[in-house]
Order: structure tokens, then C-alpha cells, then sequence
């Protein structure tokens, strides 16, 4: 058993992964834990994020909302249940990411998700939609045999090196 503190200061008990022998995976346990933000943390980088896109008597009444729930023995009770989920999980947030957010999500994934990610021209050169097409899928699908086959990291190290 190896403890992690939460964002609140809570001592979390949880199993350490046995060390893996697959190189993507090799220094797994020696990653940090997610932690849990803490709900004063959620809620200011929330009402900071939505501010530009509201009006300042729609911003009054969405931090007013926030001093609601934040006042509210519910919010403590949800805090409580997520250090919980963490306590019990490797990620907390993982699972909900993967199904949810990421692989639940229907729309344009390139410029709506992953707006750093560029497309620079492959071996083919293609200048076709089509060429470009092919290629993407055929880099797609030789990456992901990579992280099958759990080699990924290796592969990065002697490129790198």
C-alpha cells in the first residue's frame, strides 16, 4: 500500500502497481496520481473560464450559483465520494475521460479536441483529400500496433537518443 494526499490534505491509501515489464508502461509507478482539485479550485478556474462568454449580470448570477452550492452540504457529500473514487482508482478521472469525454464524443475531434494536433505531410506527400486520408488512417493504424504491442516508449527512446 502507498499513500498519496488529496488536494484538501486527506491521507489516500492505494496499491501500488507491480512494476511492468512492457516498456509503454515501465515507469507507470513512478507517475504522480492525478490529484483531486479541490471545490474552491473547480469552481474559481470555472467561473474564470465561463466570464468571457456571459454577460456581467449573467457572470453575478452564475458566481452567486457557485456560493450556493459551494455553502451547500452537497457539495461537501460529492467532494467526499470523488477523494473516495480516487482512493479506490490508479486515475479517478480516467474512465470518465475515455468513455465520456473522449471516445463518447461525436464531433470533430481534430479542431474541436485536439486543437495542438497537426498533420504534417506523410512518406506519400499526398495532395489528394484521399492521399491524405490514407495516409492518416495508415499512420493511425501503425501507431496504435505500437501501443499494443506496448513497445511505444522504447521506440521513442531510440528516436530520441
Amino acid at each position: 500500500m502507498t499513500q498519496r494526499t488529496s488536494a484538501n490534505g486527506k491521507q489516500l491509501h492505494t496499491s501500488k502497481p507491480a512494476q511492468s515489464d512492457k516498456p509503454l508502461y515501465a515507469s507507470q509507478n513512478t507517475i504522480p496520481h492525478l490529484p483531486v482539485p479541490t471545490l474552491s479550485s473547480t469552481f474559481s478556474k470555472y467561473i474564470e473560464t465561463i466570464q468571457p462568454h456571459q454577460t456581467s449580470s449573467e457572470h453575478t448570477k452564475s458566481k452567486e450559483l457557485v456560493d450556493k452550492f459551494l455553502k451547500d452540504p452537497l457539495s461537501k457529500k460529492l467532494q467526499e465520494r470523488l477523494e473516495k473514487r480516487a482512493s479506490e482508482k490508479d486515475s479517478w478521472l480516467s474512465e470518465w475521460w475515455n468513455d465520456a469525454a473522449y471516445m463518447g464524443y461525436r464531433g470533430r475531434i481534430i479542431p474541436n479536441v485536439s486543437y495542438f494536433y497537426t498533420h504534417k505531410r506523410g512518406l506519400g506527400k499526398g495532395q489528394s483529400q484521399e492521399d491524405r486520408a490514407a495516409e492518416l488512417v495508415r499512420a493511425t493504424v501503425e501507431f496504435k500496433k505500437l501501443v499494443d504491442r506496448c513497445v511505444l516508449f522504447l521506440l521513442l527512446l531510440l528516436i530520441c537518443s
